[in-house]
């Protein structure tokens, strides 16, 4: 998987969900209370792929990354030849 395309997907549940509670806490404010805790407990769940994702903006910009059950592994694509 490219790298741009899995930093997106790490990414959009946490911004979404994040997002959503936000809107929602303006619209009504009497739920402004079980949206904090939504926001706190998917930013809570999501550390592990916060935490990736700080490592893979580190990856080259030309690398692939594939998924495994202990972690990412980055491929490097080598020089035209």
């Amino acid at each position: 998987m490219p790298k741009h395309l899995l930093i997106i997907s790490i990414a959009f549940p946490v911004v979404t969900v994040t997002v959503i509670a936000i809107i929602i806490s303006v619209i009504m404010p009497e739920w402004m209370h079980y949206m904090a805790m939504i926001a706190a407990i998917n930013m809570g769940l999501s550390v592990h792929d916060l935490l990736y994702l700080n490592q893979l903006k580190a990856a080259p910009k030309r690398s692939v990354i594939e998924e495994f059950e202990n972690g990412y592994h980055v491929l490097y694509k080598g020089a035209k030849s």
